[in-house]
């Protein structure tokens, strides 16, 4: 049988184990550093790109609110002119009941009573030429 030269392989495979603990541990060392360096990067460019989205959904923002705004002022315009004309219709309807009670109070006298129609047909504040010249007559 062979004899097996057991120091002779130790030592020539501890050396190579040792540079390999040296290299890995070194690379360890370092790879943080360099991965640093691209992962800096990378998260710095992945920030810059949510600054610039969200800079851009506030521009967009900022826009819908004007418009909204406008709007807004639009709508209250109309809102307005609707409140005159209801009252001015209103002042029409009030106008238009005086009359009509006018009207009524004529109609319900006597036929023969006829010097008291004349009287209350003479102008008075309840009836005006305009309410006269009205359609509703």
């Amino acid at each position: 049988m062979g004899t097996v030269n057991w120091p002779a392989n130790r030592r020539t495979s501890r050396p190579r184990t040792r540079l390999a603990g040296v290299v890995l541990a070194l690379a360890s060392l370092f790879a943080p550093m360099t991965m640093t360096g691209q992962v800096s990067a990378d998260t710095l460019d992945d920030q810059r790109r949510r600054v610039a989205a969200i800079v851009d959904e506030l521009e967009r923002l900022a826009t819908e609110a004007d418009s909204l705004g406008e709007r807004y002022s639009d709508t209250l315009a109309q809102k307005d002119a609707i409140e005159a004309e209801i009252e001015e219709t209103e002042v029409k309807i009030f106008e238009y009941q005086r009359e009509l009670a006018v009207m009524q109070r004529i109609s319900s006298t006597p036929p023969n009573d006829l010097s008291s129609r004349v009287a209350r047909l003479a102008p008075s504040p309840a009836f005006s030429a305009e309410a006269a010249r009205s359609p509703m007559r």
